[in-house]
């Protein structure tokens, strides 16, 4: 845990009651907590860290006020404040946004990337989940919680995330092309009723008896059905606001991928039926990639996910034999795609790495990189 430098953080009065910033430009900049979630201003004025990628509620602004002490604007007119004890229901030393004042703060860096932030009007560090901050001081470290990463927030240029969106779909329908899936489950159901089998020491006595078993067969087959739908959404451009070399490029993807095959439904000896089907998989995925900064330029590390969500829909069946068990067959849809998350995650990354090490995106990317 690292200590805090010991500091009187007095704030003049005219430093208050003037803005000692005047023609200074606000700078946007996000915050991550050690969770790797991002910190976000609620609707209430509270902070809260649950954002996976930084949003509008995410970008601060950060105002100088001189004196190395900024001020911390949401971006909708709200400023950063810490709430006194006489602001009930909040409690004491925890901070808010508010549209009536402004509060001043300043950084306590930690090494790397990382700093913590102090209130100068009563040297309380700041919390960011909520609750009231410890008293700062020497020899008292920040806690997790009152541990950010701090980056200046910028995004890709249009361009550049539709080259990347070309280029992932691309290599994600020529993987999935003429590359049909066939796995076949099967399902035992079995049922039990109880039938009177008394003693004479007990005439209550009952006996479960099994009267009906049956195994349940699907095998399932699947292949890609069209060209795929890919959109990059979202490419923040995010650079270290203590550390030039901690820079992370991240993306959310969302895309439909159109799927036809059939299902053969099965009960061995009994009955054996199949049917065609269309449906469409969804993916959204949210991910990051390191950016590498050496003497001779920019390096792209590989790409890493940090949410996926996949989810069927739109199950068209070619006829009303299965449509009996049409809730079986999603099921068995929704359970492939959840047990193989891990391997759809696999190929996604495959895909997003090879596609930033496409000529295509690479080359005008690091020269953006390297401009800014």
């Amino acid at each position: 845990m690292n200590a805090v430098p010991p500091r009187i953080c007095l704030v003049p009065v005219a430093v208050l009651l003037l803005q000692a910033t005047s023609g200074v430009a606000a700078e946007p900049i996000v915050l991550r907590a050690t969770t790797g979630r991002f910190v976000r201003g609620g609707a209430d004025g509270s902070l809260r860290t649950d954002g996976i990628l930084p949003g509008a509620l995410g970008t601060f602004e950060l105002v100088p006020r001189g004196d190395e002490q900024f001020e911390l604007g949401a971006g909708d007119g709200r400023f950063l404040v810490r709430v006194s004890e006489n602001n009930a229901p909040h409690k004491s030393g925890s901070v808010r946004f508010q549209t009536d004042e402004r509060g001043a703060f300043e950084w306590i860096p930690l090494g790397g990337n990382r700093a913590a932030v102090r209130a100068c009007d009563s040297c309380l560090l700041v919390r960011f989940d909520g609750r009231p901050p410890a008293p700062g001081g020497e020899g008292v470290g920040p806690s997790d919680e009152e541990i950010v990463e701090v980056y200046r927030a910028g995004e890709i240029p249009d361009a550049l995330r539709t080259a990347l969106a070309v280029a992932v779909r691309e290599l994600a329908g020529a993987e999935l092309a003429d590359k049909p899936y066939h796995r076949v489950r099967s399902r035992t159901e079995e049922k039990f009723v109880d039938l009177p089998a008394p003693t004479l020491r007990n005439l209550r006595r009952t006996k479960k008896v099994r009267v009906l078993r049956l195994t349940h067969e699907y095998h399932l087959r699947a292949e890609l059905d069209g060209p795929l739908e890919i959109a990059i959404t979202r490419m923040p451009h995010l650079r270290g606001y203590f550390d030039d070399e901690a820079a992370l490029l991240m993306f959310a993807v969302e895309a439909r991928v159109p799927v036809r095959g059939r299902v053969r439904y099965k009960i061995p000896d009994a009955l054996s039926a199949s049917v065609g089907y269309r449906a469409v998989v969804e993916i959204d995925a949210v991910g990051q990639v390191r950016l590498e900064r050496p003497p001779e330029g920019s390096e792209v590390d590989p790409a890493e996910l940090l949410d996926l969500n996949v989810r069927l829909r739109s199950l068209e069946l070619s006829n009303d034999v299965l449509r009996v068990v049409r809730r079986e067959i999603e099921k068995l849809a929704n359970d492939e795609i959840r047990d193989r998350k891990d391997r759809i995650r696999e190929k996604a990354n495959q895909s997003i790495r090879k596609a930033i090490q496409s000529r295509a995106f690479r080359h005008p990317l690091l020269g953006y990189l390297t401009f800014r």
